[in-house]
């Protein structure tokens, strides 16, 4: 999908609008576009609907929650909808005791009749607005660096109705509609009517003087300026050259690039199976670059080649990875990290773990099965990875608990805590007490409880608190819904620390496998996971789960795999158990 269609309706199943590239540079218009030329396009959709609710309210609240029921109830009662309203809303400001919020609502129905329409026409739906809201993001963006005083009026004048709208720096304050008579056109008179009712309701409802107009619309060239300039006695402001002439003719389809995130209309849940695709589109982009052929890579990606081929020959060849620096970089999914580096050069420069193919895989999983207010236990967290991952995923409603005991790791994991992120820098295994733990210098992802799994790294033996996972639940009273555990050989440990979490719950398990070689340590606890009810599922290339029915055969199959794939070093898997 390399274009993006903005587009308003017509008619029921025809649309005029513009085709863009992915960047938003080349355009094309479409006078009209019908239904079937959408299908398998990526979509933002402009309402039109002359039927709103727009206004500032002061709620006596700072509690997210709280504003968004009070927004609702008063979208509601307005009296304006005569079937139910969804409503939107910007906090503006935070006051001593309240917040000033910008509310915007319009009728549900109309947002679902024609999601549903581009949804069965196959279209990737990604925004929903108003014409209202995204000519205000086309005006804040435009005029961004202007010398402006405020408030302004936005005059949209279109053959079928004057579209006006009066705003401040930070949001609009005030919409009309009025229609036009098809076969009259604009009337200057009563133009230069609303225009003045418009300037005095400012003034008795916000104490506030407009302070310029703005023209935009098809119809903007037919209307004398002098005149309005004359009669209402405001500034027109001047069109800047450098901007596009179209988005003054359709500036609510050049808002739609810039929209403000609290102005989509989109479901929720639309919102979150979008981010779902558009990240594993973004991971699916960084794997085939990592996995490409070097004169490939080099040919396609020159400059980005030889910085990271320089970088990592130098401290990997002549520093041996004895100097480590703390990095840091953005994630695929948006959201920065620290980490130390080397040794992640995947993350490092791809923003993942592209380098390991069942690290690829699981973390397509977590995208797809986290949702909102999820508990997520992070057991052997590293430096936070798949914590962050998590805590984007999970949201202010949700809990990461983040399970570290290396010191290496704690010092950048909480320089990576999310507000919705609980650090406890402890050692997860089967009983209370302390521990003898083994970090190893300088590669921190390899620290073990098992010495055996470090002897030929540089290492220090350290002394950390040991808890499990029933003792910790029941302090907390919380039960997780999925838990991840990557700890190095100690896993049978983790899970009879969880026996009565296991027994009671039916959290899901990420459990990393070592295949090569296959030790008792794996085979035991897979069978403390078997008696419990669990059955093991592959996680496949898309992130979706099979069951496996033979360890052996799927061992082998995931050698061969591994074989086949370039640049991979993975002897292990990881193997998701669900309680059936």
């Amino acid at each position: 999908m390399d274009s993006i269609w903005i587009i308003k309706p017509l008619k029921e199943n025809l649309f005029e609008g513009f085709k863009f590239d992915k960047k938003f540079k080349d355009f094309e218009f479409f006078p009209e576009i019908e239904i079937s030329q959408l299908k398998n396009q990526r979509v933002y959709l402009i309402l039109e609907r002359e039927l709103f609710f727009a206004e500032i309210l002061e709620i006596p609240s700072h509690i997210k929650e709280f504003i968004r029921i009070q927004v609702d109830h008063r979208v509601r009662e307005s009296g304006i909808f005569l079937s139910p309203p969804k409503a939107i809303h910007k906090i503006l400001e935070t006051l001593e005791v309240s917040s000033k919020v910008f509310v915007f609502g319009m009728e549900e129905k109309i947002i679902n009749t024609y999601l549903e329409r581009l949804r069965k026409a196959q279209a990737r739906v990604e925004i929903i607005t108003h014409k209202l809201l995204s000519t205000f993001c086309w005006f804040k963006r435009a005029f961004a660096y202007k010398e402006i005083s405020y408030p302004i009026l936005l005059v949209i004048l279109d053959p079928a109705g004057i579209w006006y709208l009066a705003t401040s720096e930070k949001a609009p304050l005030y919409g009309k509609f009025s229609p036009v008579d098809e076969f009259l056109g604009i009337s200057s008179q009563a133009l230069l009517g609303d225009i003045l009712t418009l300037k005095d309701y400012l003034y008795r409802f916000f104490r506030e003087d407009l302070k310029g107009l703005i023209l935009l619309g098809k119809e903007r060239e037919k209307i004398g300026k002098e005149e309005l300039i004359e009669a209402t006695k405001l500034p027109l402001i001047n069109i800047d050259v450098s901007i596009q002439q179209e988005a003054y003719t359709y500036p609510e389809i050049f808002g739609a690039i810039e929209l403000e995130p609290e102005f989509n209309f989109l479901p929720y849940l639309e919102k979150v199976f979008l981010n779902q695709i558009k990240w594993i589109e973004k991971l699916n982009e960084d794997v085939s670059k990592f996995r490409m052929g070097k004169i490939k890579k080099f040919l396609k990606y020159p400059l980005w080649t030889i910085k990271t081929s320089i970088i990592s020959r130098f401290l990997h060849n002549v520093l041996k990875d004895r100097v480590c620096i703390h990095s840091k970089v953005k994630l695929f999914f948006g959201e920065y990290m620290y980490l130390t580096f080397p040794p992640y050069y995947d993350i490092k420069f791809h923003g993942s773990y592209v380098s390991s193919d069942s690290e690829v895989r699981m973390t397509k999983y977590l995208i797809k099965v986290l949702k909102e207010g999820d508990i997520f236990f992070d057991i052997g967290a590293n430096q936070g990875y798949y914590s962050i991952l998590a805590s984007t995923l999970v949201g202010n409603s949700g809990k990461v608990y983040s399970f570290e005991p290396d010191p290496q790791n704690i010092m950048l994991l909480v320089r990576n805590k999310r507000s919705n992120v609980v650090i406890v820098e402890k050692a997860v295994s089967n009983s209370l007490g302390e521990f003898e733990f083994y970090s190893v210098v300088g590669i921190p992802i390899l620290s073990s409880f098992e010495l055996n799994y470090v002897s030929k790294y540089r290492h220090r033996k350290i002394k950390v608190e040991g808890i499990t996972l029933d003792s910790f639940c029941a302090s907390e009273g919380i039960v997780p819904n999925y838990i991840k555990i990557d700890v190095e050989g100690a896993e049978e440990k983790v899970l009879i620390g969880a026996s009565k979490l296991l027994k009671e719950h039916s959290p899901i398990v990420l459990l990393e496998v070592w295949f090569k070689p296959f030790t008792e340590n794996y085979e035991r606890s897979i069978d403390i996971l078997n008696s419990y009810g669990y059955k093991m599922f592959a996680i496949d290339d898309e992130g979706g789960l099979n069951k496996i029915q033979s360890l052996i055969q799927y061992f082998d199959y995931l050698g061969d795999k591994f074989n086949h794939l370039p640049f991979t070093g993975d002897f292990f898997d990881n193997i998701c158990f669900v309680k059936t």
